[in-house]
């Protein structure tokens, strides 16, 4: 039988410094932007409001009082969690564009990300050769291409992000 979590009646009462220990912990498996660790420790304060054993208004702001502080020890680095996320995405080959859209998911704003493709090395040809080469297309194909699978490689090169002639020239050059 699975417990239902909305009503979980174990769940223990959120005091200051749990919110702290549960933010540390998080902090020393995970590198987390500003929102990200918000959104983690509003995840357990809901829980433990959804169980009756916290006022959401007050335990929200300690959590904003927790990112501050993180945020001012530099535990917690918008700039250099973006600068780490796009090294790591274009690495894999995403695309720039992707990348921003993922990047604005986590809470990043536009300038920082900005900031941080600009600084990244990786060009968006690079980007796009590594995922084709990832994902087993165009070139990096085994066996002969038809014309059909050569269109539906270039449309999930499209949907990755890339623009038309970047992919065919990603797609054209296994080198």
């Amino acid at each position: 039988m699975t417990r239902d979590r909305s009503t979980d009646r174990s769940v223990r009462p959120l005091t200051e410094a749990r919110l702290r220990r549960i933010a540390a912990y998080h902090l020393e498996r995970w590198e987390s932007s500003r929102e990200g660790l918000r959104r983690v420790l509003l995840r357990r304060v809901d829980r433990a409001v959804r169980a009756g054993v916290g006022d959401r208004e007050a335990l929200a702001e300690i959590v904003a009082r927790i990112v501050e502080d993180h945020v001012g020890l530099g535990t917690v680095d918008d700039r250099r969690y973006a600068e780490a996320a796009v090294r790591r995405a274009r690495a894999r080959g995403g695309s720039a564009r992707k990348v921003a859209t993922v990047l604005a998911a986590k809470g990043i704003d536009r300038e920082t990300s900005a900031e941080a493709l600009r600084t990244d090395e990786t060009s968006e040809l690079d980007a796009a050769r590594a995922y084709a080469r990832r994902r087993g297309l165009g070139a990096w194909r085994s066996g002969p291409t038809d014309p059909e699978r050569a269109r539906k490689d270039l449309a999930a090169m499209g949907r990755a992000g890339f623009g038309y002639d970047v992919a065919r020239r990603a797609l054209a050059d296994a080198d």
